[in-house]
């Protein structure tokens, strides 16, 4: 005789608690919402990853690039940037450890570079490409982040266009400038 689990410990309460962060971004809600649902980090990313590939296939969009000056690379960076406020609730180290080992962000493809974009905003709390000195705190803590979970260089210096004007990321003062 097995053991029925009851619903809120079945083997996919991660894709249900998944779809829930998926409708919060979608749907606009307070980022704080994220907190009651009590999702890991490697369940929030992976709801990330999830949106982000269907957005792409359902918008019809015929390329995921982040860098240039089409109407579909303004709406992929503008896209990403909506769960920015979502996963900036977890400490860099936590999102930093959430995708130490996923093969899909961490490659040099097109889908892999617009889903790091992703991560690095939210990581650095949106101060990835800034040069100020008042961001330089976050924007470090969240690259430093990235080298302690042993992520390569090469994957985050890379130019994306932001609102017309194109950035490349800054890693510098970072552990990868030494």
């Amino acid at each position: 005789m097995g053991v029925t689990l009851p619903p809120l410990l079945h083997p996919n309460v991660d894709a249900m608690v998944g779809s829930m962060i998926q409708a919060l971004v979608h749907y606009g809600k307070p980022a704080s919402q994220l907190t009651a649902i009590g999702a890991s980090a490697k369940v929030a990313v992976k709801a990330f990853k999830d949106e982000v590939k269907s957005w792409i296939t359902n918008e019809n969009n015929t390329n995921d690039e982040v860098f240039g000056d089409t109407a579909d690379v303004f709406s992929m960076v503008q896209h990403l940037g909506y769960w920015v406020p979502y996963l900036s609730l977890y400490s860099p180290e936590e999102i930093a450890d959430a995708i130490a080992d996923d093969s899909e962000i961490l490659n040099i493809s097109k889908l892999a570079r617009a889903l790091m974009l992703g991560i690095l905003l939210a990581i650095t709390r949106g101060t990835i490409a800034s040069s100020k000195p008042e961001d330089a705190a976050t924007r470090i803590a969240g690259v430093n982040a990235l080298v302690n979970a042993k992520v390569a260089k090469q994957l985050l210096e890379f130019a994306y266009t932001f609102r017309g004007f194109n950035v490349s990321t800054n890693i510098a003062g970072s552990l990868y400038a030494q």
